[in-house]
């Protein structure tokens, strides 16, 4: 398991399992399943980075609940080194 801080100094674990890919289609509408499998879906990733913040909120949203961070605080937080 990877983790990242964000900009407000907080430590997010990031899981890659079914739930989490779930979450990244019904939330971000993207198919992390595939990622590896398919280079434009990465690249999508690397020059988006709205499209990256939603799937990694996705992706850490059930610590983002227990911790009472929105995706508007999450997104809020990433930027420059977070990203």
């Amino acid at each position: 398991m990877q983790t990242f801080k964000d900009n407000a100094g907080r430590t997010w674990a990031v899981a890659v399992d079914v739930a989490a890919i779930k979450r990244a289609r019904a939330l971000a509408g993207f198919d992390l399943a595939g990622v590896l499998d398919r280079r434009e879906d990465a690249e999508r990733l690397a020059r988006d980075p709205v499209l990256l913040v939603d799937v990694l909120y996705a992706v850490c949203k059930p610590d983002a609940d227990a911790l009472g961070v929105s995706d508007e605080a999450f997104g809020a937080a990433m930027g420059g080194d977070a990203i």
